[in-house]
């Protein structure tokens, strides 16, 4: 019976569900036996078949072999498709449509029907190798779910995926770690190179030539070898680095975050750079300019069918980062952690200008970005860290660029704010700190600590306050107003008034009688002098 696509794509399938099960014309099978059967020596990178009715032929679509130029690979066809095959008709196409294909085979159905069986055989032939029966049966059961991963071109978009979620990889070391994962090595591997075999007899394999240990080795997988490897978890491993050497770290399940919050994906590049449609979101870009998050170009519309609002949106490897953060923290979630991790990178790699600007930064998220988030906690966190856990200059600096950071948000923030009121019990163990740490002969200092003080417990609250005030008034020790501060300031002000009114008489009646004033009762009235300003604040 004479062939058309239908009776030929009956007999193929049956075919192979006889011989191969596993197998089926999904597989490129059919056109690289094809290709095999006339003489073609390499495997192309993507096929496809379809029918011509019109012509009475089949139509194979092709993609040239992994690295081989266009005109090279149509040239090698011509010459294959001589003598008995002159009668299939070559035809150059645009790479740039019809996903990529480069040319396209027009293959008479008698001449099909005349060589059938021998392209049979060339699959016989093909499956007879294990390596590549594993290959074609991969493909088969799981390559759709990957869209058809088995090229390199999706095999390569599968490695830079794994870009995304651990940012502080590079290219090379995602394919370190598919030669230790291989290799059963742990230390010392790094990758040089991969060499595509494309010939008949050694396709699918791919070489992984790495050094250990000063030395040159490689390593042979397969395809789907390797794409197993990509598409699952087992690497993970590999990719979980000293955190302290990374300035950021990513957050948990921020691909589905992004999908809820933002309907949109991440994409890497063929430069493994970052990419994402913001075309969309005009109110968060607004907001991301603030975060001096930089682009590496202007944003651009994509060809083809894509919305009129796209606009894609390119950032390297550092702002990729900064960018995942912000996206959260936009819409009101905070990054404690990876803030956290942030902070104390700084500190490990004593980055005080870097921690002073970030911690500012932060503890403005609301004023200066318009964003929900109050960090305060993470301040007072960093405030213990220091006093218990850090050392010598680390503990020195940190406690400085924390209370630096405190009296200048202090000064900006609106009175008895709920942000401010933590902020000054902050600045009161500071200085109480401080105190601490004072010489017993530095009274000077310890003066102007002791006010410090009665300021930071008056805006807080605490009883304390009465007692500091007392000390700055000159009250010998033990000794305090009649009334407390917090709860009744207008009587201490009258108690103070009163005292003060008793220094200036005695003043008085002193210099009429030609007496200077004591030392002591100078101070005292200096102090009380003193004390009216701040009762006054």
């Amino acid at each position: 019976m004479l062939v058309n696509y239908e009776i030929l794509t009956v007999r193929l399938n049956r075919y192979l569900s006889e011989q191969y099960p596993d197998v089926t014309t999904h597989t490129d099978i059919f056109e690289h036996a094809f290709l095999r059967f006339l003489g073609y020596q390499s495997v192309p990178e993507k096929c496809l078949f379809k029918d011509n009715q019109p012509n009475h032929s089949l139509s194979i679509y092709l993609k040239a072999p992994y690295n081989i130029a266009n005109s090279e690979f149509i040239d090698a066809l011509r010459i294959c498709a001589t003598g008995g095959f002159s009668a299939i008709r070559i035809e150059e196409i645009n790479p740039n449509s019809d996903q990529g294909f480069c040319v396209r085979l027009s293959i008479p159905y008698p001449l099909i029907d005349a060589h059938l069986s021998g392209i049979f055989q060339s699959i016989d032939k093909i499956l007879a190798d294990p390596l590549k029966m594993n290959f074609y049966c991969y493909w088969n059961i799981h390559a759709i779910k990957f869209r058809f991963a088995l090229t390199m071109m999706r095999i390569e978009e599968l490695a830079r995926e794994k870009l995304l979620h651990y940012p502080q990889m590079t290219l090379d070391e995602v394919w370190s770690a598919i030669i230790q994962k291989e290799t059963r090595k742990d230390f010392n591997v790094k990758f040089l190179e991969k060499k595509v075999s494309v010939d008949v007899n050694n396709f699918p394999k791919i070489t992984l030539i790495y050094e250990e240990n000063g030395e040159k080795n490689e390593i042979a997988m397969t395809r789907d070898q390797i794409v197993t490897t990509l598409a699952g978890e087992t690497l993970d491993k590999f990719f979980i680095h000293d955190i302290t050497l990374q300035e950021f770290i990513t957050p948990a399940e921020i691909s589905q975050f992004i999908e809820k919050k933002y309907h949109r994906f991440f994409s890497i590049n063929t430069e493994c750079h970052y990419e994402i449609d913001l075309g969309y979101h005009y109110a968060e870009r607004k907001i991301l300019e603030k975060y001096d998050i930089k682009e590496l170009s202007r944003p651009y519309r994509p060809n083809g069918d894509a919305p009129e609002r796209t606009q894609i949106y390119v950032y390297d490897k550092d702002n990729y980062q900064k960018l995942l953060l912000a996206l959260k923290e936009i819409k009101g979630e905070k990054c404690f952690n990876e803030r956290w991790h942030q902070l104390t990178y700084y500190i490990h790699h004593q980055m005080w200008g870097k921690l002073d600007k970030e911690l500012k930064f932060l503890l403005n998220l609301k004023v200066k970005m318009g964003v929900e988030i109050d960090y305060t906690e993470l301040l007072i966190r960093l405030y213990y860290h220091a006093r218990d856990n850090l050392q010598k200059e680390a503990q020195k600096n940190t406690i400085a660029t924390i209370e630096k950071v405190c009296k200048s948000l202090v000064s900006t923030m609106p009175l008895k704010s709920e942000m401010q009121k933590e902020i000054d019990k902050l600045l009161f163990e500071l200085t109480l700190l401080r105190m601490n740490q004072l010489k017993t002969s530095d009274e000077t200092k310890r003066l102007g600590l002791k006010k410090e003080l009665f300021i930071y417990t008056q805006r807080i609250g605490l009883e304390e306050s009465n007692h500091y005030l007392a000390e700055i008034a000159g009250l010998g020790f033990g000794n305090t107003f009649s009334e407390n501060v917090n709860e009744n300031p207008i009587a201490v002000l009258l108690e103070i008034a009163e005292k003060y009114k008793v220094a200036i008489e005695e003043n008085a009646r002193l210099k009429s009688e030609g007496d200077k004033p004591s030392s002591q009762e100078a101070i005292a009235s200096s102090n009380i002098n003193k004390v009216s300003y701040f009762s006054r604040k």
